[in-house]
This record gives structure tokens, C-alpha cells and sequence, in this order.
């Protein structure tokens, strides 16, 4: 690699919109290793010195060069894009989708990132017509089309900022720019990164592009209420101003009459002035509006705590997000966030920025158990039913809250509970003493995709010692329960003499005294669950001969004159739908083994 670098290129934008095959072509340059989505930027760059950065994005890049660069099903690879490490001269990473949220939500990010490298970090934004992209969005994930548009404008206000931060650093790429006038388009996009036009460039990057842009919105039936949030939303970035709205009668169907490729490349203080309808406006600084007005009270809550949870918040926050979760049949709900004593606390807004109902409160304390934090928040609430999450470094299947929902207006006093899982291929304090960490977990999770289908978390994932008998055993706790909000406060929610580090048992006290209320409804989400990242938890991730359990147990003792014990004759309703991946948990955690032994 050459050194100095001339500059780090991080290629941002909504997903759907082009953006890996900016980093193809960027790659294809002699100069220009581009990563794909590197492990760094799934960490958010957290831990990262300038050789750990610059080794990861060269294998990363050279990796998927070999790979032909996989992505969602198609194959991005350009034929001469070999080249000698001594070669580069610009390192780029088409980044991590969510990390676009934390380059917003920490603003010295960028700053700190060039000083580590010693070079200018510029950025290349890719956009595509809102509604192609959230066609394809929906297509591919079969979320409603609502919950992706809303997805996609919230990465524009990221952008949006961003921009208005780094001007001089900045570059809008337009997808259907650079498919229609590829050789200006290329043309600018290397002058952006300082680098001229190779001889044979041009023509292989020509190879890899369709004939014309795809136009996915023209394949979706439109309901009003989604092209009227869409058109809304679209009048408040200038860089979305070269493409039709719905009153222009096209639903996205193409574009209007815009700026030639070059002038639309142009750096971003000079856009406003070549777009003659193009108006500059204020920075978005908000995530997308509050609905809760029109909506109404929230009927659910959920309370989740983290700790030291850089590199686990955004896939756990991802999951309780509308962009997410499936068939929530119109629920109203809000997740507050408790991050309990941080060494690093979460960016400001970071939150917010995966749902607008999702509220971010740093609690600022010495204490190591979270149970007095938690009973606070929770004298707030005043929705009918309170989920439980003590645990944050959990990322939940996508249809866990429509069937919470759904058992909440089934039963009169529900404990609605889900079983938990460990990702990787055993309990997490075995498997990590056999090499797996959180860099192996991050390419599991890359290679599963979960984020376009959540069940795949099954694929990739043990039950949890807890619930070690498999869906139709009775766990020891949840790490995912609901219950009505009455009830949690008429049991005096957890006992706050649990002080251990992570609250001990209190977790395990609190189901056990919820289930031994009389009335009380246990009811399973089958096919449903938590999903436990690794992440150095004081139970979860310690190894046997220093799990904390023996003094748990004398705590637990302590204080109610006896050991903790399994409830037993709990006769639950099970609810749900078994997806494919999840029935080998049918039965117990040892059948299982054996099972895959014997195969």
C-alpha cells in the first residue's frame, strides 16, 4: 500500500440504491482497493488503529475480488481488477448500511478516522429514485412499503447531515446518471478521489452496468397514503430534487427532465446553484417524525438496557424497528432505551435514528445491576402491556411483536415469553474458548443476511442454557417477555436487593413470580426468539470455572431463604408460526446434539 494514502473513500446510501456497485467500479481502478461492507464498519471502526484498518479493508477488498463480490444474488466482480497492494494509493469501503447512522449520530467520527489514516476521508453518497429503492426494498424483504420508505428517508436525514457537515468532501452520485452517462459520471467520481481515468477503465465498468436503470416502482401497486408520505419527504432534500414526484403524475415510474451527469456531479455546495428548481434548504437534524400524534397512546413498551454496547446496540435497535418487524397489524409501540452506565455510551440520536418511537436515556450511575433503572422507567409507562429486556446485546426475530400483540388481545393477564439462543455454534462459554469472537460472529451475521430475513437467525444459532428443552420445555427466564403493566407493578417489579453485575437473578426471580401469579397466562411465541451477540457478558460469556452462578445463587439465597429452582407444572398456550428454520428446536437442546451427531 502506498504511504501516505492519498485519501479513505467510504460509499454511504439507502440500501437498493446502487451503492455496491460503486465500490465495484471504484475498485476496478489500479489505485483504489475498495472493501465491502468490512468488518470495521460492522463495528463502527470501534478499536480499530491505523494497521488493524488498513489490513482489514485490503483483505476484505482482495477477498471479495476473489469471490467475484457476491451481493443479494448478483455478482459484481470486474474482470482486471487485480493489483499489487504497493499499488493503492485510495482505500474505500462501501460501508455498512447502519453505519451511515452512526457517521450522523458521532459527528467527530469522520474527523477521527482521518487523523488515524493521516488523509482526507471523502465521502460518495448514492442515490437511486426514492421509489425504485423502496420498491426494491420491499421486494426483497417483504416488509410493507410504508415502514421502507420510512427506512429510506431516515438515511437521507443522515445524509442530509452529513452534507451539510463535509461540503468539501462530499459527492452525490446518481444512479441513473451513472447508468445512462457512465463515462462523465466515472469521470467526476475519480476527480472527487484526485485520480485520472485509466485507458481500459471506462469500457470494463461499462461491462458490469445494465443497459438502463432498473425501474422497480413501476412493478408495485402504490397505496396513497405511501406515495403521499414519499412526496412529502422527497421536497426536503435537495438531492432528491432531480426526480419525479407523484404529482407528476409518473409514481416514480422515471425522471424528469434533470441536470446532464456532469453538473449533477458536481461537489455538493455547488448543486443548489446548477438545478434551477432546486432550492437549498436547512440540513435534516431530526430522524424521521414522530407519528405517536396521530397514533394515539402506544399499547406496548419495551424496556431494553445495554451496557457497553457499541458494537451490539445497532443490530438489537434495527430489530425493534417498523423497518423490521413483520404483521404488526397497526400496533402502537415505544422502546426506551436504558444505557446503564457506559464506559462509552451510545452516540446522541443514534436511537432515534432506527425508529422515531425509540428513545435513547444514558443512565448515569456506579451501580453494576440495572434493576432500579429498570423500575423507574417503568413507573413512566402507560401502556397497557411492558415488554422486558434485560439483556440488550439480543437481536429479535422479526415477528415477535405481531404475535405479542396478537396474545395480548388474546388473554386477560398474559406473561407472554420467548425462549433464547446464543449465535454461533455452541453455548457462547464453550464456543468461545474454540476461537469464536465477535470478528467470527460479524461474518456469520454478514453471511447470513439476517437483516433481510430474520429467521435466518436460527440457521446460525444454540439454544441458550436457559432454554436448553426447546420450545416445548418451560425456560428458566426470557430475555424477551411482556406482560401487562398492572401486573408488573402490582408484583413490585424487580427486587432491587438483586445487585449483582447484570442484576444477577433477578431476571429469573421475576419470571418465576410471574408465572405463580394466580390467573396468570404463560404463552410461548413459537417460532419466535432473542438472539444473543457475544460481547463479554458477565454470565452469557464467561467460562465455566468463572461463571458467576454460585454467587448468584447465594444472592438469590439471601434474600429469599432459599436456592433458585425451575418452576415446574407450567401449562403454557403456545402461539405462533413455525418457520423452517426454527423446527430443529422442537425438541430438547440435547436431542438436537445428538441428532447432529448421529448425522
Amino acid at each position: 500500500m502506498h504511504d501516505p494514502l492519498s485519501s479513505l473513500c467510504l460509499v454511504i446510501g439507502n440500501a437498493r440504491s446502487g451503492s455496491t456497485l460503486i465500490g465495484a467500479l471504484l475498485d476496478r481502478h489500479p489505485a483504489v482497493a475498495c472493501a465491502n461492507e468490512s468488518q470495521a464498519s460492522e463495528q463502527f471502526w470501534h478499536g480499530y488503529d491505523r494497521e488493524a484498518l488498513c489490513a482489514e479493508l485490503l483483505e476484505n477488498a482482495a477477498r471479495q475480488r476473489d469471490a467475484g463480490r457476491p451481493s443479494a444474488g448478483y455478482q459484481y466482480g470486474i474482470e482486471g481488477s487485480e493489483k499489487a497492494p504497493s499499488a493503492v494509493r485510495v482505500l474505500g469501503d462501501k460501508i455498512w448500511n447502519p453505519a451511515l447512522l452512526m457517521l450522523h449520530g458521532k459527528p467527530d467520527l469522520l474527523a477521527h478516522l482521518g487523523q488515524l489514516l493521516g488523509c482526507p476521508v471523502r465521502l460518495v453518497h448514492s442515490i437511486r429514485n426514492p421509489f425504485d429503492a423502496i420498491a426494491a426494498m420491499h421486494a426483497r424483504s417483504g416488509a410493507p412499503l410504508l415502514d421502507r420508505a420510512r427506512w429510506y428517508f431516515m438515511h437521507c436525514d443522515a445524509a442530509s447531515a452529513l452534507r451539510a457537515r463535509h461540503p468539501e468532501h462530499w459527492l452525490d452520485v446518481h444512479h441513473e446518471h451513472l447508468i445512462n452517462a457512465p463515462e462523465q459520471t466515472l469521470t467526476a467520481l475519480l476527480a472527487h478521489l484526485e485520480l485520472t481515468v485509466p485507458p481500459d477503465f471506462i469500457e470494463a465498468c461499462r461491462g458490469l452496468m445494465y443497459a438502463s436503470p432498473r425501474r422497480r416502482a413501476a412493478e408495485i401497486d402504490w397505496d396513497t397514503e405511501t406515495l403521499r408520505f414519499i412526496e412529502g419527504r422527497m421536497a426536503q432534500y435537495p438531492f432528491l430534487q432531480c426526480y419525479p414526484s407523484v404529482a407528476d403524475g409518473s409514481r416514480g415510474a422515471g425522471t424528469r427532465p434533470a441536470p446532464d451527469a456532469a453538473t449533477a456531479l458536481r461537489p455538493a455546495e455547488t448543486i443548489a446553484a446548477a438545478v434551477s428548481d432546486e432550492k437549498p434548504i436547512q440540513a435534516a437534524q431530526t430522524p424521521i417524525p414522530r407519528q405517536q400524534a396521530d397514533r394515539g397512546e402506544p399499547e406496548l413498551t419495551a424496556i431494553v438496557v445495554m451496557h457497553d454496547m457499541m458494537r451490539e446496540a445497532p443490530r438489537t435497535l434495527y430489530s425493534l424497528s417498523r423497518a423490521y418487524q413483520r404483521a404488526l397489524d397497526g400496533l402502537r409501540y415505544r422502546v426506551l432505551v436504558l444505557d446503564h452506565g457506559s464506559r462509552e455510551p451510545l452516540p446522541a440520536g443514534l436511537a432515534q435514528q432506527f425508529d422515531a418511537e425509540i428513545e435513547y436515556r444514558f443512565v448515569d450511575t456506579d451501580a453494576v445491576s440495572p434493576v432500579a433503572a429498570i423500575n423507574a422507567a417503568a413507573a413512566e409507562v402507560v401502556s397497557p402491556m411492558l415488554m422486558l429486556n434485560i439483556d440488550g446485546a439480543r437481536i429479535l426475530s422479526p415477528g415477535l411483536l405481531g404475535w405479542l400483540r396478537r396474545a395480548s388481545l388474546l388473554f386477560a393477564d398474559p406473561l407472554v415469553y420467548t425462549l433464547g439462543w446464543h449465535l454461533g455454534p455452541d453455548l457462547q462459554n464453550r464456543s468461545m474458548l474454540e476461537g469464536y469472537d465477535q470478528t467470527v460472529e460479524d461474518r456469520l451475521l454478514r453471511e447470513a443476511d439476517w437483516r433481510a430475513d430474520g429467521y435466518r437467525l436460527f440457521e446460525i444459532s444454540t439454544l441458550a442454557g436457559s432454554s436448553e428443552d426447546g420450545f416445548f420445555g418451560m425456560p428458566a427466564e426470557s430475555n424477551c417477555f411482556a406482560m401487562r403493566t398492572a401486573t408488573f407493578h402490582a408484583l413490585g417489579g424487580f427486587d432491587e436487593r438483586f445487585a449483582s453485575p447484570g442484576g444477577g437473578l433477578a431476571n429469573h426471580d421475576l419470571f418465576a413470580r410471574t408465572l405463580a401469579i394466580a390467573g396468570i397466562q404463560p404463552v410461548c411465541l413459537l417460532g419466535e426468539g432473542s438472539f444473543h451477540q457475544i460481547h463479554g457478558g458477565v454470565a452469557s460469556n464467561a467460562p465455566a470455572a468463572e461463571h458467576p452462578w454460585p454467587r448468584y445463587q447465594a444472592e438469590y439465597r439471601a434474600i429469599r431463604g432459599h436456592e433458585w429452582q425451575p418452576t415446574d407444572g407450567v401449562d403454557p398456550v403456545y402461539l405462533g408460526r413455525m418457520p423452517s428454520t426454527a423446527r430443529r428446536f422442537i425438541g430438547t437442546a440435547e436431542a438436537y446434539a445428538a441428532a447432529k451427531t448421529d448425522a
